[in-house]
């Protein structure tokens, strides 16, 4: 693609980042790196996605179940795609059942990104090593208590500001682990080559300005 068709899509996204800066500002929320207000919507959406495609796989492996042995590869390929369906509807549910989300802090462990289902795209994650925070102010967290390597779908703008090493603090759903807010606490003595943390925003902005991106908006949905 040559430079001057990517920059029409570049000035776009520029425009898209700074009405999240001025939408961050305005809400009081220019403190999370990331921040959902309709982080329940996307799990109602995931669970009317999985829950009936896993009862049609379940039942279908059922059905060929009772019909072995004729019916072995028949059983092996349902299984393979009913198992992860099930999975994924059962956490959607068990976190629509629960009236609000958790809090928790951690330090993470790893930061990687794959592509997505056909290569569209690119999904990114963290592993963190999370206690629960407990307390009415929210500021009790038992330091001995086992961390939980918890995995993290995160946007773009999010993977540029954080690095292995860094502590944050994570408003999730505790199934699903549906991010409602991400803050940065304190930056990892090997991170960023000793950048601050409170420094790392605004070179995150500066390196996504710069360089062509998704579409996906850090500030909603998932």
């Amino acid at each position: 693609m040559s430079k001057d068709r990517r920059q029409p899509r570049d000035r776009r996204r520029e425009m898209e980042l700074e009405a999240q800066r001025v939408r961050a500002q305005e809400l009081g929320l220019d403190r999370y790196l990331e921040y959902r207000d309709n982080a329940r919507l996307g799990i109602i959406r995931r669970a009317a996605i999985y829950v009936p495609s896993g009862l049609v796989l379940t039942g279908l492996l059922a059905v060929a179940i009772v019909n072995l042995p004729n019916s072995i590869v028949a059983v092996i390929v349902l299984a393979i795609f009913s198992v992860p369906v099930d999975m994924e509807a059962t956490q959607a549910v068990r976190d629509l059942l629960r009236k609000e989300p958790v809090t928790s802090r951690g330090v993470i462990d790893r930061q990687w990104a794959k592509s997505r289902f056909m290569f569209v795209g690119r999904v990114r994650y963290l592993l963190v090593d999370l206690r629960r925070v407990e307390g009415q102010g929210g500021d009790l967290v038992d330091p001995g208590a086992k961390a939980k390597g918890t995995l993290f779908e995160i946007e773009e703008l999010t993977n540029h500001q954080l690095h292995p090493g860094d502590e944050i603090e994570v408003v999730h759903w505790p199934h699903t682990n549906a991010i409602v807010s991400l803050e940065l606490l304190s930056s990892g003595v090997d991170a960023n080559k000793g950048a601050k943390a409170s420094e790392r925003p605004n070179k995150a902005w500066e390196e996504l300005d710069r360089g062509p991106s998704g579409n996906t908006n850090p500030w909603t949905g998932l």
